[in-house]
């Protein structure tokens, strides 16, 4: 069956109206594009013997929520549908935009409110926890990290003394050196200082 562009453009009206019906329409999208990208690639390189080989799953983030497709592979694993790079580009790019954001002070909710203001589209309390769940992976990673028994330490501070020099007061910072050979961590304090 072979629709025109108006029955075609009516029957995705209808589902967009449809409770998440933009979501599925998105899915079915991207995952229609990467099979038409991959009949051409086949096409192209038709003379290597590489045929389809099925799907594996795959998401993105599209209008405040994970969207989930199939993306189709090939047989020698060479095919990667452009469409998942600029995916993946815009979607490390928001990653890192409300790991910047959230860094700075901002709450979940004012983060949310700015992607609005860039994107157009209110993203959720929920949304932005799930894009800064790799910022929480690298906190987690560098509270647990392995630490050395012994550090050393170097404190530098300056006094500030009234010094005079041919009929004028000037002040001159002088500066003051502690060097603290080894302090121990885990709340035991051993220290030589010089």
């Amino acid at each position: 069956m072979v629709l025109t562009k108006e029955q075609l453009s009516e029957l995705i009206c209808k589902h967009s109206e449809r409770e998440n019906g933009l979501q599925d329409l998105l899915e079915i999208l991207l995952e229609s594009m990467m099979v038409s990208e991959r009949r051409e690639y086949l096409r192209e390189n038709s003379a290597s013997g590489n045929k389809c080989n099925g799907f594996r799953p795959g998401h993105s983030y599209g209008h405040g929520r994970t969207l989930t497709f199939r993306i189709p592979r090939d047989r020698y694993g060479n095919f990667h549908p452009r469409i998942l790079a600029i995916l993946r580009h815009q979607e490390d790019e928001c990653e890192r935009l409300a790991g910047t954001l959230y860094t700075k002070g901002l709450t979940q909710e004012q983060v949310g409110e700015v992607f609005q203001d860039i994107y157009g589209e209110h993203y959720s309390k929920a949304s932005i926890s799930r894009m800064l769940d790799y910022l929480r992976e690298d906190v987690s990673q560098w509270l647990t990290r392995s630490l050395e028994a012994y550090y050393p330490i170097v404190f530098i501070d300056c006094v500030h003394m009234k010094i005079h020099r041919k009929r004028s007061v000037e002040t001159e910072a002088f500066y003051v050196g502690t060097v603290v050979k080894r302090i121990k961590l885990h709340n035991e304090l051993i220290a030589n200082v010089i």
